[in-house]
């Protein structure tokens, strides 16, 4: 990432929860946020919480709403220009990417995902049933 986009990340919520579900996308991906608007919410076992927009820009979806995520995972991107969502999530998400072994053919997964899978030989084809849906780390 450049210096004009900006990661934003689960952050600590709660003293026990590593990871949290985000539950609800407040702003449709490509779509213009200023600093401090809400962006997303969160939801661990005992609350939720908003996240704001840290810089004005685009926003990028990094995953989907109602996936549990870890604390600190990357969960959104804003870009400085509106052409750069398209290039953002194509870095992200590597589509039909082919892992060693014939069941693999066709699924998608991000990077992260690919990469714990083969450190853990894992098939990625027995993480999920749905081929089309995307293989994320937190699977």
């Amino acid at each position: 990432m450049n210096k004009s986009n900006v990661i934003i990340k689960v952050p600590q919520l709660g003293v026990n929860d590593d990871n949290v579900e985000l539950v609800e996308w407040l702003v449709d991906e490509g779509s213009k946020v200023s600093v401090g608007e809400l962006i997303c919410v969160l939801e661990t076992y005992k609350a939720t919480n908003e996240v704001e927009a840290e810089v004005n820009g685009f926003l990028v979806h990094l995953v989907a709403e109602r996936e549990v995520v870890n604390l600190n995972q990357d969960i959104a991107v804003i870009v400085s220009s509106k052409e750069k969502v398209s290039t953002i999530k194509n870095d992200q998400v590597v589509e039909s990417k082919k892992i060693p072994g014939p069941s693999n053919k066709d699924i998608k997964a991000t990077n992260k995902a690919i990469k714990l899978a083969k450190e853990h030989n894992l098939e990625l084809s027995a993480i999920i049933s749905d081929k089309s849906e995307i293989i994320r780390e937190s699977h």
